[in-house]
Formats: structure tokens, sequence, C-alpha cells
């Protein structure tokens, strides 16, 4: 995948990831948690992502596997940090 893919693929999964945020639910019982549907569909993309472009032993997509886990909006949060921490990466220049 050429840099400007990778960067483009990135940037949106960031924009999915404040579309998921967008969705939150809160409740007086439990956490406030976001689209079910929407969570799932950004995740399994976002992993696929990270694995392709760091790996799988790769610190960001160890850290959103283990952070990124339900669709709580704090996993989201999470979630959307750690590719905004990889687009820092990338933007820097020192991996790739």
């Amino acid at each position: 995948m050429s840099d400007d893919k990778v960067m483009n693929r990135l940037d949106e999964l960031i924009k999915n990831g404040e579309a998921v945020l967008a969705t939150k639910k809160s409740s007086d019982m439990v956490s406030d948690s976001v689209s079910n549907d929407i969570f799932h569909q950004w995740r399994v993309e976002s992993l696929s992502f990270l694995q392709a472009a760091f790996g799988d032993s790769g610190i960001f997509f160890t850290e959103f596997k283990e952070k990124c886990k339900d669709s709580y909006h704090h996993h989201a949060e999470e979630g959307l940090a750690i590719l905004n921490g990889a687009k820092s990466e990338l933007d820097s220049g020192d991996i790739f």
C-alpha cells in the first residue's frame, strides 16, 4: 500500500471513529455506549488496517485490540486516540 493510500485510509478510519462517537447513548444504569453495529464495523476495519500497517505485534494494533473491545463510549474514545497516535507517527516520517 502506498504512503498516500495508508494516510488516506487512516484519515477515513479516524473520520469513521468520530462518527461512532457521535452515536453516544447515555444511561443511568450502565456506562455510556455507542451504536453497536457501527462500532463493530469500525473496530474490525481499524484492526485490519493496523495489523496490515504495523503487524500483529505492533503497539498500535495490540493497544487498539486491548483497549477498544466493546461498544462503550470510552472504548471508542480510546480507539480513536490510538488511531490519532498512529497518524501522528506516520506524519512524523519515522515509520515507513
